[in-house]
């Protein structure tokens, strides 16, 4: 098999939706799609615009046999992905389509599908049309690209596809079309299926059943189109639009290079710690900032020495399997090499011809993108009688949820630039179904994950508050906060609480405290359902008027299953938001044991 490379920028999102617009795989228009029935089949990409007049890139991947995969780059909810399937009469085709939407976003009708249908003509090389459902509609116009003109068997797709970025560690497809890969960020194993849908084209079904993960709702069977690429300097892609069972959705696009030496591509600095020259390891700290810059089969080699230039020459390099030669100077040096952490390290062992010695090389990365998901200032009062003020900064870092060690420091400054003195402060995560219930019908979506710092505060008095934020990587972020001040909110009684089984639906009643001072402040009413661990799997959103819901008990099943398996106990919250959205408010209920069926 041969080694290619992989970019692949991955997002197994949980929300629903998936990574790029395919707009980004290049290519300009120009072709001519292929005749008769198969009028619609390609790649095409160009524009859509919504209801509210938003228009934003769109583009997909249409087959032979009437399946049809589009996304649209909407921003913060890119990736939202159309999967449909359609029949054409002339020049016009038309279908049904779900949506799922895209990055931490939902529909107008607060769930993350939606079921629609899709319109179009083809003329010539363009495509006009429109998508139409009850919570989210609007048209596109699309041109013909020719990167899918291009016969395709599965031995063009066999090898061990490396990744620079993304996810996977590897993929390895073999000639039938098979593969194995890794993810190194869920712990998932993945195997699954390429299939030629006709050869004349480089489009294939895909299927990839996901298992093994460290959180179990991600372990699922994901089906779609692929599309195969290749491109005059050589360069290949391959990328597949994909999507599940539980609403959610990931993809990946490839970039790859016939050189062999792909993932040595950029700058490479060296490593004086880690490093071994031997007799001279004294001399490497006066080598900081030394590096190796590599483009193509381009080699530039420079070391620098107490912040001075010493060697600054250019040559070229090639790899084959883990042999590493470089032509420098009219001299081939050659050694042994392996990448490590993820490919953004190398060690190469130089052969004795070539000095004996080992260097280490760090590769100069793109500067990582944050993101604040729900963040809020808060006043919460509870049934026992306590209360605190509380700060919820949740992150995600390149759409990934934020790990603890990516963060060195979180400050709260008040509009003069005090810094505020917590009381406590934790890191937590938490994964969780969501059950929108504050219009009818309910509307079911997840699981979301969230990974957030969490601090409480004796006091927060009315006021513009900032967040200050440093990475580990040094950047600084800054979040303003208007918060509105303390307001005390009813709280439900837990003495009122009932939870009865009707079959098996859980359904659970309550008394809402009308006649309480406050009342008519409450926007929502939320229900937690939480295992015997005290982990909070269901959320339930209520209008203030409602006091009970009817939980089916397949969500319990998949919530109870981001847990422990057991739902334990329940809460009722009260919640009071502001006009940008940020709950401000909590009243918060004594948890009651749900009653075994």
């Amino acid at each position: 098999m041969d080694t290619k490379r992989l970019l692949v920028y991955a997002y197994i999102f949980l929300t629903a939706g998936l990574t790029l617009a395919l707009t980004a795989c290049g290519g300009g228009g120009g072709g001519v799609p292929p005749p008769d029935t198969s009028a619609a089949a390609g790649f095409w990409h160009g524009t859509s615009t919504d209801q509210n007049n938003n228009t934003f890139p769109f583009g997909g991947i249409i087959s032979t046999d009437g399946q049809l995969r589009f996304l649209i780059d909407e921003g913060d909810c890119f990736g939202t992905q159309f999967k449909g399937t359609f029949t054409m009469d002339g020049n016009a085709g038309s279908g049904t389509f779900t949506g799922y939407a895209g990055g931490i976003c939902v529909f107008d009708n607060g769930g993350t599908l939606i079921n629609g249908t899709i319109n179009f003509t083809i003329v010539g090389t363009e495509i006009t049309g429109t998508f139409s459902s009850q919570e989210y509609s609007g048209t596109f116009s699309l041109t013909y690209d020719p990167q899918a003109d291009n016969p395709i068997t599965l031995a063009d797709l066999a090898g061990t596809w490396i990744v620079e970025e993304g996810d996977f560690s590897e993929i390895i497809v073999s000639a039938d079309g098979s593969f194995t890969g890794t993810d190194d960020v869920y712990g998932c194993d993945l195997t699954g299926q390429i299939s030629v849908i006709d050869p004349d084209l480089s489009i294939t079904d895909v299927s990839v059943t996901v298992s093994g993960c460290d959180e179990p709702f991600n372990n699922d069977v994901y089906t779609g189109l692929g599309i195969w690429q290749q491109f005059d300097e050589g360069r290949e892609t391959f990328a597949i639009v994909v999507s599940g069972s539980m609403s959610s959705a990931f993809g990946f696009f490839a970039l790859l290079s016939d050189s062999g030496g792909d993932l040595w591509q950029g700058t490479w600095t060296l490593n004086t710690q880690e490093t071994d020259w031997g007799i001279f390891n004294p001399e490497l700290p006066l080598y900081t900032g030394s590096f190796l810059e590599i483009v193509g089969n381009s080699l530039r080699v420079v070391f620098i020495r107490d912040g001075l230039v010493e060697i600054d020459t250019t040559g070229t390099f090639s790899v084959e399997g883990t042999t590493f030669t470089s032509q420098i100077d009219g001299q081939n040096l050659v050694g042994t090499y392996n990448f490590q952490n993820n490919n953004t390290k190398v060690v190469i062992y130089w052969s004795a011809e070539a000095g004996g010695d080992t260097e280490v090389y760090d590769k100069q990365t793109a500067t990582p993108v944050y993101a604040f998901g729900l963040p809020y200032l808060q006043y919460r009062v509870y049934e026992n009688t306590t209360s605190t003020y509380q700060a919820w900064v949740p992150m995600t870092k390149n759409n990934i949820p934020i790990q603890e060690t990516d963060i060195n420091d979180i400050r709260l400054l008040d509009s003069v630039g005090n810094v505020l003195t917590s009381t406590s402060e934790q890191f937590l995560t938490q994964t969780y179904m969501l059950l929108n219930c504050t219009a009818t019908p309910c509307v079911q979506s997840g699981p979301y994950i969230e990974h957030a710092f969490l601090s409480n505060f004796t006091s927060l008095p009315a006021d513009t508050y900032s967040f200050v934020v440093d990475t580990a990587d040094g950047q600084v972020l800054n979040l303003d906060m208007p918060y509105p001040g303390q307001l005390v909110l009813p709280i439900v009684a837990s003495s009122s609480m009932l939870s009865t089984w009707v079959g098996n639906d859980l359904a659970l009643s309550w008394v809402n405290p009308t006649d309480s001072t406050n009342w008519s402040e409450v926007d929502q009413l939320r229900i937690r359902l939480l295992d015997s661990s005290g982990k909070v799997v269901l959320f339930i959103s209520m209008s203030p008027t409602a006091n009970n819901v009817t939980i089916d008990n397949n969500l319990l099943v998949q919530a109870a299953g981001l847990g422990d398996s057991t739902l334990s106990t329940w809460e009722v919250q009260t919640r009071a938001y502001n006009a940008n959205n940020m709950n401000f408010a909590r009243g918060i209920s004594l948890r009651v044991a749900i009653i075994t069926p």
